[in-house]
């Protein structure tokens, strides 16, 4: 059995056994993982025989955005675990478990692919946020009467996240989506307010996990919406729906004083927290 194949194996056995005993916390926060590696690590201890000390680490590999649900607590709930099925699996037990961003697959014409992450085309994980969600929180926006590009137009707030100039256009007189954009809603102004949720070219509604909590993590962005009552009443509905699916809109950074956002999984912060939900 390869590496990947053993991984893969010893993964989805410590979740099974997490699932039989009703913790769908720790069950969650499984799915996240991508892929398990295993590595024999020097800690750097040299006893008096100038031996060195080493441990066998599994190694978790996340998305990022997942990386913040991974705290010391969980992962201490999950090592025992863990270190049983890898006995079981006749495979060196493991004495901690490390946690890393997985990194893309590289192109092969990955010079071109040398473009913001906003515009440039990954494969997409498995969705977590779940189309009920995000049918609450498009529906929540067009009850609100708050526009979702804020103090910008809407093509101006869109290509904050994508490259409209290589989005194609729905209107045959336009070559990409910048031009049918300025034509339908400045110099016709005949497509709705919310045209946007409907538009499959930007698919918020079954999209990628990633681009739909940028849009979000925009609309709240201060140069967007400088209004800050405004921002307080969208972060308190997204995050009231977002956690439903384990993920937040949090302050990353600041700007002249004010918060920047950006999804964020959400962190458990003790094994007590890892028991079945709505039982």
């Amino acid at each position: 059995m390869d590496d990947a194949s053993e991984g893969e194996r010893i993964l989805a056995q410590t979740a099974s056994l997490f699932a039989a005993s009703g913790d769908l916390g720790t069950l969650d926060l499984l799915r996240a993982v991508q892929r398990v590696d295993f590595e024999q690590t020097d800690d750097g201890f040299v006893t008096e025989s100038n031996w060195h000390d080493y441990y066998w680490a599994a190694v978790f590999y996340v998305e990022e955005i997942d990386r913040p649900a991974f705290t010391t607590d969980v992962l201490t709930h999950v090592q025992p675990t863990l270190t049983e099925v890898c006995k079981q699996n006749s495979r060196s037990a493991v004495d901690r478990i490390v946690v890393r961003p997985v990194l893309p697959e590289p192109a092969a014409d990955w010079r071109q692919a040398l473009v913001p992450a906003a515009t440039r085309a990954t494969g997409v994980a498995e969705n977590r946020i779940t189309e009920v969600t995000r049918r609450r929180i498009i529906d929540m926006l067009k009850l609100s009467g708050l526009s979702w590009y804020g103090a910008l137009t809407d093509a101006e707030f869109l290509e904050r996240i994508y490259d409209l100039g290589k989005l194609p256009s729905t209107d045959s007189r336009f070559e990409t989506a910048e031009g049918d954009i300025y034509q339908h809603r400045f110099n016709n102004d005949d497509w709705q307010e919310d045209w946007i949720f409907t538009d499959i070219r930007f698919d918020l509604l079954r999209g990628s996990d990633d681009t739909f909590l940028r849009f979000l993590a925009e609309m709240v962005h201060p140069v967007v919406r400088p209004d800050t009552k405004e921002v307080e009443h969208l972060l308190e509905f997204f995050n009231e729906a977002l956690g439903r699916d384990s993920y937040s809109i949090a302050a990353v950074d600041r700007i002249s004083g004010f918060p920047i956002y950006a999804g964020r999984r959400i962190p458990v912060a003790s094994p007590a927290s890892l028991t079945a939900r709505d039982r």
